[in-house]
């Protein structure tokens, strides 16, 4: 029988009703699945630890990054199209994107493999920077890139 049912129900098994013994069937077939105790709701959860100034920096700057390459793949680049489309080009800016996404991911999570995501992430930024100062409106795109680099390459030491 679940703890929590016989704490809250004192009846006997034989005076219940057909919906108690129903409920008492379901509390500890629920019981059983969880094997957890039910949780503590005055429990106060540890305050977490404030990252540091250049770490959000990064973190931004990674977002920022992210949020520019795939808007300007996704609509400047795709309607220009010509060089805008070329595979190598286009590549690199989803490859950008998605590596500045994944580097952010990790420092939000709080992992130390951040360092080495954020080393890959700035050579990824470079490269697409210099991709980007090849083709026409795209100015913003490389600027955007290269401050992720920068930041990137701070937290990668």
């Amino acid at each position: 029988m679940c703890p929590a049912w016989a704490t809250t129900n004192q009846r006997p098994a034989n005076t219940r009703g057909p919906y108690q013994t129903r409920l008492a069937s379901r509390c500890a077939t629920a019981c059983v699945l969880l094997s957890a105790p039910a949780p503590n709701i005055n429990r106060q959860e540890p305050a977490m630890s404030p990252r540091s100034a250049q770490l959000q920096i990064c973190i931004d700057e990674c977002l920022n990054c992210y949020q520019s390459c795939l808007g300007m793949a996704m609509s400047h680049c795709l309607e220009h199209g010509g060089p805008h489309v070329d595979p190598a080009h286009f590549r690199l800016m989803m490859a950008c994107s998605e590596s500045c996404r994944t580097a952010a991911h990790f420092m939000l999570i709080g992992v130390p493999h951040h360092q080495h995501i954020c080393a890959d992430c700035a050579s990824l930024c470079r490269q697409c920077a210099d991709s980007c100062d090849a083709l026409d409106g795209m100015d913003d795109c490389a600027a955007t890139c290269r401050r992720c680099a920068d930041a990137c390459e701070r937290i990668a030491g």
